[in-house]
């Protein structure tokens, strides 16, 4: 079962992502004008199918992680499924005149927050099977992640809705780390960080928003950045646009005393990663 749901996800990831690519080229053949009349119109007015189909390929995933009985954070990833879909619901609906007035989808998402804020109240941080969470391993060898199933003892795990997370204005001890801010900036320093022996985890993730991670020049890293629309500046690399990722790894990371393992996501926004002195 677990393996038909894989294949599943792996083959819409696929059709979904070369969907992306061969709209992007229409558009761009839409701006340079080879493409006009009722073929524009047509794209102009679709378009919107695209979001709700990924909202779809999202809610596969929370039902492929619930029957791999991996960790799920239920209320934020059905919240962004249902902000998705209904997005897209909103912007199709308008292009093709479903509603008598248009819709502003500000107006639905506002209340869509409040219903999610008290979800959150009453159930708090709700994490399905909370022992089986995913964490990545690379080797230095290879920009190939695999991902690798590790108790959840010994993280510290926080979460925030909206607003800023900073960590580094003053000293302080890093340990294995895993943090979600569905909305906002989370800034990490750790140049000021007191950092044991050994490999060190963390993990940040949000739905949309700023990464930030300043990593002093002599500390051993291996690092993992992508965004699903948005940016990446890692170190001297950079990417932007649909699916973004960068890939870093120490030269000397496997045989460093003190290392740090990082692995940063975001739905939206940019991740921004460089060294400091």
């Amino acid at each position: 079962m677990k393996d038909v749901f894989d294949r599943r996800v792996r083959v819409t990831n696929l059709v979904f992502g070369s969907l992306v690519i061969i709209v992007g080229v229409i558009f761009a053949l839409v701006n340079l004008g080879v493409i006009e009349g009722e073929v524009r119109e047509l794209i102009w007015d679709y378009w919107p199918v695209l979001i709700i189909v990924w909202g779809f390929t999202e809610l596969q995933k929370i039902i492929v992680n619930l029957i791999e009985k991996r960790k799920v954070h239920l209320i934020s990833a059905i919240t962004t499924v249902v902000i998705a879909i209904g997005f897209g619901l909103v912007l199709l609906g308008n292009n093709l005149n479903w509603f008598a007035e248009q819709i502003s989808f500000w107006s639905i998402l506002w209340p869509t927050a409040f219903v999610y804020i008290g979800l959150q109240i009453i159930f708090g941080d709700l994490i399905i099977n909370k022992k089986s969470s995913k964490h990545f391993n690379f080797s230095s060898s290879s920009n190939d992640y695999k991902e690798k199933k590790s108790s959840d003892e010994g993280f510290k795990t926080e979460y925030k809705l909206v607003g800023e997370i900073d960590k580094g204005r003053e000293p302080w001890v890093l340990d294995d780390l895993d943090l979600y801010n569905v909305a906002g900036e989370t800034k990490i320093n750790l140049a000021t960080a007191l950092i044991n022996e050994g490999e060190v985890t963390v993990n940040i993730r949000g739905l949309a928003g700023e990464i930030e991670i300043l990593v002093p020049i002599d500390l051993a890293v291996k690092v993992r950045a992508r965004v699903l629309a948005g940016e990446v500046k890692l170190f001297a690399e950079s990417a932007g646009g649909i699916t973004s990722q960068e890939i870093y790894v120490s030269d000397n990371y496997e045989d460093a005393i003190k290392k740090v393992k990082i692995d940063l996501e975001l739905k939206a926004g940019e991740i921004n990663v460089r060294w400091v002195k």
